[in-house]
């Protein structure tokens, strides 16, 4: 049911966005021990409250730290379209 698309990201940091009836919700987790920096998720999701996470925006970047995680969400019906 919906779709998943995995993002580019590296070899330590899993990155991907998951869609079901119009809404998106991005997710990127660090599997190391150490920080770990990748692009910034598309400026349209907004981050999803999750205290001790260990991600945060930066600029274009996004940080995870040392098992760290983020999550992003997004209306898609909102902003004009289905994203796959």
């Amino acid at each position: 049911i919906g779709d998943i698309r995995f993002l580019e990201a590296n070899d330590t940091v899993l990155s991907f966005v998951r869609s079901w009836k119009g809404e998106s919700i991005h997710v990127a987790i660090n599997m190391s021990e150490e920080t770990q920096t990748i692009g910034a998720p598309e400026p349209d999701f907004e981050e999803i409250s999750s205290p001790g996470a260990g991600g945060k925006i930066s600029g274009r970047s996004l940080i995870l730290e040392p098992f760290g995680a983020w999550f992003g969400s997004i209306n898609d019906k909102a902003r004009g379209g289905e994203m796959a």
